[in-house]
């Protein structure tokens, strides 16, 4: 049993392995795995102008409740940039904007926080937001833009998995990140590829996972259609898009680590954050703009 649907940006599907007996009970389950795909989008998409994100954006200094639909993935996102020092930072959302990334890269709608009355703050970091985890607020303590592109995917695939948990066998695919539980129809680890970042449908590696996510970062994904060069991964100390790698492929017992884990390695670029990844126990493949592949120990396990 299986559905695809549009959405987050990307082609989402989702693929139980069942029996005929069982296919209405996962039809039915598949069903409430999108619809809780879509709430994350609701809650955290910055370019949907009714999101609770852009609520959240348009307030400073001032505590606003959230769902846990955005609590969450926003949660874990500030916990990674305290870990990595500020490499990975949920408030480049300004960055950006500025970048040309305003614009919803498959509908074009355009948004952005500049022409607020409130003039976004130059310097900001993690740090200017303060989460309330007892009565589930967030306050900006000045006034910035949050994006988290980083991990809101990977919640969302992660969600979707917690609804299919209770079938043994099955995948959440959106757009090449993705979780996937058991073994596929054949019995045998899911076979998965890693994109090949110079062919849009090439395949560089496949891997074999079970009860484990895979996400990619790459410098293809989001291209600026105004800044020559620019792509959608920045890095917080240049303020400018990371320039060593091309692409960063991280597998993780689960998608939003996965997914944020991915950007952090392809900011901090080979070396470190090949030991980010091995420091905190994550299997990762690293490619640089030269083509030199940059692999955890344990990597090779998958392959």
């Amino acid at each position: 049993m299986e559905r695809t649907e549009l959405l987050m940006g990307t082609i989402v599907h989702l693929r139980v392995i069942t029996v005929k007996e069982d296919e209405q009970k996962a039809n039915l389950t598949i069903r409430r795995a999108f619809q809780a795909i879509r709430q994350v989008e609701q809650a955290c998409s910055r370019f949907d102008r009714q999101s609770e994100l852009n609520a959240v954006c348009q307030t400073v200094g001032i505590p606003v409740p959230v769902s846990e639909y955005l609590f969450a993935p926003l949660q874990f996102a500030m916990s990674v940039s305290a870990l990595t020092k500020g490499r990975f930072d949920p408030t480049l959302g300004r960055v950006l904007e500025e970048l040309g990334f305003h614009e919803h890269y498959l509908t074009r709608e355009t948004i952005g926080h500049r022409k607020n009355a409130q003039i976004v703050a130059a310097n900001v970091n993690f740090r200017d937001v303060v989460l309330d985890e007892t009565n589930r607020t967030v306050t900006l303590q000045k006034p910035l833009t949050l994006d988290l592109g980083a991990v809101a995917k990977g919640f969302a695939i992660d969600l979707a998995a917690s609804f299919l948990q209770e079938f043994p066998d099955y995948i959440v695919d959106a757009g090449g990140d993705l979780y996937a539980a058991g073994f596929n129809q054949d019995g045998e680890p899911w076979h998965v590829a890693i994109r090949d970042p110079h062919r849009k449908d090439g395949v560089l590696r496949t891997v074999r996972i079970h009860d484990e996510a895979m996400c990619t970062s790459g410098n293809y994904e989001r291209i600026s259609n105004t800044i020559t060069g620019a792509h959608h991964l920045i890095d917080p100390q240049t303020q400018s898009s990371a320039s060593e790698l091309i692409s960063s492929t991280v597998i993780a017992p689960f998608a939003m680590m996965a997914d944020a884990f991915s950007t952090a390695a392809f900011v901090m670029g080979a070396k470190e954050g090949l030991q980010c990844l091995e420091e905190n126990g994550l299997d990762g493949y690293l490619i640089d703009r030269n083509d030199q592949v940059y692999e955890t120990e344990t990597m090779r396990g998958y392959l």
